[in-house]
This record gives structure tokens, sequence and C-alpha cells, in this order.
């Protein structure tokens, strides 16, 4: 009998009241840089299911070593943690952006839709986001892909027809630290992923290539969208 008390007293010590389910193995804020980290921070410990659609054990698969990206991480809405769901779904959101090693470090994201947009070039109808920044004159269009979230894009051309298929963003499935993803011009690479002290996604940053050079890393939050962007 006083063994069994001395259990349950060390099992309250070390993970609250005798009813508490201890749901995440992870137990202070933690930013990891390498596939090898990420898999070790979710997997070395059996946890249970949590409710958090955002929590690592939610997003990462330990068979495959790969990780879910919500579609929603870019845009900044809210995500129910349907890992089924369609890519194009309703935004409309404000987020601030800091510019890093920029002279104007403030400012809003705005993304908005989708919204039925029309090829200017070729008729086309395609549904889309719109995307600006409130203090640039800056107006584009993005649009889901198979291997992320992508950009249609213009050259400014009269003679070059509106782009397909340019990944900008990722999102999901089959994402791992340090791997880049190409899309016909465009590469994205996570380079690191933070976690809060509950095990929740808190942060990911991405660098981003256009032909081969490095553009832009992009920082993302959950239910904010991009949150910092440094320019090369």
């Amino acid at each position: 009998m006083m063994i069994r008390a001395m259990t349950l007293f060390v099992s309250v010590m070390l993970f609250g009241s005798a009813n508490t389910v201890f749901a995440n193995p992870v137990l202070q804020s933690v930013s990891v840089s390498s596939a090898e980290e990420l898999h070790q921070q979710t997997c070395s410990s059996q946890a249970p299911a949590v409710d958090s659609p955002w929590h690592i054990t939610h997003l990462y698969d330990c068979s495959t070593k790969k990780m879910f990206i919500p579609y929603q991480l870019w845009s900044g809405g809210h995500w129910s943690g349907d890992k089924q769901a369609s890519c194009m779904h309703e935004v409309n959101q404000s987020t601030p952006l800091t510019r890093l090693g920029d002279d104007s470090q403030s400012g809003d994201t705005i993304i908005r839709g989708p919204i039925l947009w029309e090829d200017p070039h070729t008729g086309e109808k395609l549904k889309v986001w719109e995307r600006r920044l409130d203090n640039y004159n800056s107006l584009k269009y993005y649009a889901c892909h198979k291997r992320g979230i992508g950009i249609v894009h213009n050259l400014n051309k009269p003679h070059i027809n509106y782009i397909r298929g340019l990944c900008r963003a990722p999102a999901g499935f089959g994402w791992k630290i340090g791997k880049r993803r190409t899309c016909i011009k465009t590469t994205v690479e996570i380079i690191s992923v933070t976690l809060d002290e509950n095990g929740d996604l808190d942060s990911l940053t991405t660098d981003y290539w256009f032909r081969d050079k490095l553009s832009y890393r992009y920082t993302y939050k959950p239910n904010k969208g991009v949150v910092s962007v440094k320019r090369y």
C-alpha cells in the first residue's frame, strides 16, 4: 500500500494531478534546423494523441520522416486539422510584416480569397488568392500547386504569358528540413522549425530561390502567415 502511494506521489510530481494526461514530450520552446533533430524531438518518446491541430505529432510522420505543412500556414487562415481538405480555402487576413534589412520595416500583408481571376492572355479563369502589401505598390496572385503554394507570375512583357506552377511557400505532404523542392524555376527549402513549450508549431522558416539565385528568406507562423521576410 505504501509503495503504491509513493508511486502515485511521484506520478503527480512529474506529470501533474493523477487525472492529468501528459500530452507533450516538448517541455520548452525549441528550434531545430535538421531533419534528424526534428525526428528525434518528435519520435524519441511515445506521446499520446493531442487535440491541437498544430502539434508536431500531428504534422510529422515518424514512419516516413516527413512533414505535412497546412496550406493555412502561408495564408494565416484557420486550420481545423483536416489534412485531406482542399488546398484552396477561404481567407481574409491582415498580418504585420517585418522586412529584415529593409529601411521600411513596418506594414501589413493582406491576403484574401479565393477570387476568380482571368488570365489576360488566354482568357482562362482560375481561383486564386490576392496578396497585397499595404505600404507597397504590390499586387500578386497565388494559386495551389501540388508541391506547395505558388505565385501566378508575369514578367511584365506583353509577349510572355502568365507562368503557372511556381512554388513560393511549402504546403502539403512530403516536406523535410534541408530537402529542397523545385517547381519549374523556383525552389523552396525548409531551414528551421520552432516548437513552443506545448509542442505546437510556433514558426517555420524557408529559403526561396528563383532560378538558381537565393532570393528570399520567409518566416511563417500559424494563424498569422508570413511574419518576416529577408531579401538577398
